[in-house]
């Protein structure tokens, strides 16, 4: 199926809603990050990809359907679903060390919060460490991350924000679990439409 054909049908689909929200979502984000990464300073290591080769994250419904999306738009669907059967690493299936993140505009949310997110403390303090692989040690402290606090990045927030936008369900799974269903799942949905068009 052609790109341009499958996005005018997805766009039919009760799916479209979910994506749309997921894309909405990223763009506030990235918003954000830019703000927060610029008022302290905070850059990841330029073509490092150490966090993708240490770390296969687990997503949600939504963000499995978004990147699902974003595997069939770019016709990688083959290639993906390949990958994804019996894989068993430890890094993320999406990852190439030529490439970094094969799909890097659809990435989870988790990979998006990486080292531009705080964390909340035991006290509901901000705090924020530094990537370990970034070169960057230690945190910022927590009274200057409070006198900036509207320029901060919340994993609590967006992972909040996020479970709005999963309609169906709030459990997640690794990608190489969810990946392939929620693929085979869109390309249904087009296909369907398709034929009783």
């Amino acid at each position: 199926m052609k790109s341009r054909e499958f996005v005018t049908l997805i766009k039919q689909t009760g799916k479209w809603e979910m994506i749309e929200n997921v894309k909405n979502l990223y763009q506030t984000l990235a918003k954000r990050e830019k703000t927060f990464c610029e008022a302290f300073d905070v850059h990841c290591k330029a073509c490092c990809g150490s966090c993708c080769e240490c770390f296969n994250p687990d997503i949600t419904d939504a963000e499995a359907t978004y990147l699902a999306y974003g595997i069939i738009k770019e016709n990688k669907e083959e290639q993906v679903l390949a990958k994804c059967k019996d894989y068993r690493g430890k890094a993320c299936p999406l990852y190439a060390k030529d490439i970094f993140c094969s799909l890097y505009p659809y990435r989870p949310l988790i990979c998006r919060l990486f080292n531009c997110a705080v964390s909340n403390g035991k006290n509901g303090e901000p705090q924020f460490r530094h990537c370990k692989w970034s070169g960057e040690i230690g945190e910022i402290p927590s009274t200057e991350l409070q006198k900036q606090r509207r320029k901060l990045v919340s994993m609590e927030e967006f992972g909040m924000r996020m479970d709005e936008c999963n309609h169906e369900t709030e459990s997640t799974a690794l990608i190489q679990d969810i990946l392939p269903e929620k693929i085979e799942h869109l390309l249904y949905l087009c296909d369907n439409l398709k034929n009783n068009t």
